[in-house]
């Protein structure tokens, strides 16, 4: 009975690796993996969607990069699409097509394109939803910003820590930015949402989101304006951004951008906005004028953009 007690009394705690907790982000270690895998695996990879939605990505793989951009291009009928899971049985079909002999053919599959896409723009479609994928992916990927900005002070680096924390905050303003640029680009109203693995239910205008990605990408850009080019920036960089991103980037200091080309990319984002999400007619001549003075006064001839 004693022995039997003994092992009764005794615990062995194991820990799951492959499913951490953000406990492991109180590491140095821990923290530059998130800073990588946060965007690349999470938001533009099927990994971390995937989990709100299982049948998010629908076997085909990659989220945004795979998906959502094969959204893109197959509407513009850069590519095309043979397949009907992931929604592309309807995103990307055209309503009809008029033959050479003047005759017009249906669409055989449901009652067209625009019909099929506002019927499918409800909860209850879930995952069938098209306009699902972009918003998960953007949403992952601002909520994983959100989670490297709470702990990037609170962890302890080897070496130079006032440049690979201020890098690791520029690159989580960098991201939130251009998630709100896309949010706010593609639907008519959003969430802002500053807090890790929280959300709320104060929905504001797309104008007010595409504010919102301003508003970070400055705050990217006065991180960046107290950085230059050492060590521990170059590493830290060439650390969160995958390998794949970095190679051929013979105009990059070490296949990294260097401050100035990281706010040239941003500035660029900034007025891709504003283009993006006016019609040609309605821009007004301080319209162009804030896209030509405000933000090409920065891109000069040898501006990069940055590797994402």
């Amino acid at each position: 009975m004693g022995v039997g007690l003994f092992i009764q009394s005794c615990h062995i705690g194991v820990t799951d690796p492959n499913q951490p907790t953000t406990d492991v982000l109180n590491s140095a270690v821990g923290i530059l993996a998130f800073a990588k895998g946060g965007p690349y695996n999470g938001a533009f990879s099927s990994g971390t969607s995937a989990s709100y939605y299982p049948t998010l990505d629908d076997a085909l793989g990659e989220g945004e990069l795979s998906i959502v951009q094969a959204f893109y291009e197959s509407m513009g009928d850069l590519i095309f699409c043979p397949y009907g899971n992931s929604d592309f049985k309807f995103l990307d079909n055209p309503t009809s097509w008029v033959l050479d002999d003047g005759s017009t053919v249906l669409n055989p599959i449901g009652q067209g394109q625009p019909h099929e896409i506002k019927l499918r723009n409800d909860r209850a479609y879930g995952a069938t939803n098209s306009m699902l994928h972009e918003w998960t992916y953007m949403y992952v990927l601002n909520n994983n910003a959100n989670q490297l900005l709470a702990d990037i002070d609170g962890t302890t680096f080897t070496g130079d820590q006032t440049t690979i924390k201020a890098v690791l905050k520029a690159w989580a303003y960098w991201w939130k930015g251009y998630a709100y640029s896309k949010i706010g680009s593609l639907y008519i109203a959003g969430v802002i949402d500053d807090m890790p693995n929280q959300t709320n239910g104060n929905y504001v205008t797309n104008a007010a989101i595409l504010t919102e990605a301003t508003k970070n990408f400055n705050a990217a850009i006065t991180v960046l304006q107290t950085l230059s080019v050492n060590d521990a920036y170059t590493n830290t960089l060439q650390t969160i951004i995958p390998g794949t991103s970095l190679s051929g980037s013979a105009y990059m200091n070490a296949g990294v951008p260097t401050p100035t080309e990281w706010i040239h990319s941003i500035n660029t984002m900034m007025a891709r906005n504003i283009v993006a999400n006016s019609r040609v007619a309605d821009l007004q001549a301080s319209d162009w004028n804030k896209c030509f003075n405000t933000y090409q006064r920065r891109i000069e001839a040898e501006g990069s953009s940055l590797c994402c």
